[in-house]
């Protein structure tokens, strides 16, 4: 054998068990569906055998509905029109079960340079689960009417997406203070009813989980009522889901924040609406 073939043997060995070690369900197909390769999970829930793709398997596999499964099929499709690798986080919420978070990766695979693609890469990661003590069926929410403006902490050390928070929040009739540390905030939460607080994750002098663990504890102490506390991230979602989760804050959603979403937000946890925040993953 030359080297050269020997070379590309090893390399062709080399792609296969790297892609048979990553971990969640991963193809390979080209633009006809064929799958170019797959790796251990795809294997045990699909099979070794199958040489086309087939949605309809996949969504038996990984639980997901009909209209789940058409949005991998419709985001498979859009991705050959793409470049380059980029993720996207996915909710699977069918009824009856407990919502189950995701991570989708995809990458455009091509040949050194050329313009043509060969193929898609997709896996698919759950990253945790979103339970809510086994789904419980909801209780009607019942309207709060406060007789003054809402109140809103925002915990954050930059400055302008302090102030563009505020701002957010000034237009939608809300009392706004500002601090950008933990001693800030902590000394602020003593003296003040809050409706609600923002909180930024990474601070000068400490994190937004500690921070909100004094909260909780203080919360605890007086005997009073949990302030919503609502994560504002850059990071990657399954780091912030475990805070969450730990650390008892009420959801995330990522930076910027809109005004539409700052509405939200006062009418489903200061108004007690039910009112889906747009783009936030909610931990209740």
């Amino acid at each position: 054998m030359s080297e050269s073939l020997q070379s590309e043997n090893e390399r062709e060995w080399l792609f296969a068990s790297i892609i048979e070690g990553v971990p969640g369900f991963l193809y390979c197909m080209n633009d006809a569906g064929h799958i170019l390769a797959s790796n251990h999970g795809f294997k045990e829930k699909i099979g070794m055998n199958h040489q086309k793709i087939n949605y309809e398997e996949i969504a038996r596999a990984l639980d997901f509905d009909t209209e789940e499964m058409e949005t991998i099929l419709e985001d498979d499709y859009s991705g050959f029109f793409k470049e380059g690798r980029w993720e996207k986080d996915f909710l699977s919420k069918r009824d009856g079960k407990a919502p189950r978070y995701f991570k989708i990766h995809r990458q455009v695979i091509k040949k050194d340079d050329q313009i043509q693609v060969i193929g898609l890469l997709v896996v698919i990661q759950e990253q945790m689960s979103l339970a809510e003590d086994e789904v419980k069926p909801k209780e009607p929410k019942i309207e709060v009417k406060l007789e003054r403006a809402p109140r809103v902490l925002v915990i954050e050390d930059y400055i302008v997406a302090r102030l563009h928070n505020r701002l957010m929040f000034k237009k939608n009739g809300c009392e706004v203070d500002m601090v950008e540390t933990e001693k800030e905030a902590l000394a602020l939460f003593d003296t003040n009813n809050y409706d609600l607080v923002m909180m930024d994750l990474m601070l000068p002098d400490s994190v937004g989980r500690i921070v909100t663990k004094q909260i909780r504890k203080k919360e605890a102490l007086l005997g009073s009522k949990r302030v919503p506390v609502i994560a504002l991230t850059t990071k990657e979602a399954r780091d912030v889901l475990k805070d969450c989760k730990d650390y008892q804050m009420n959801g995330y959603i990522h930076k910027p924040m809109s005004g539409m979403q700052a509405k939200q937000l006062i009418e489903r946890y200061v108004f007690n609406k039910d009112v889906k925040v747009d783009d936030m993953i909610a931990i209740e």
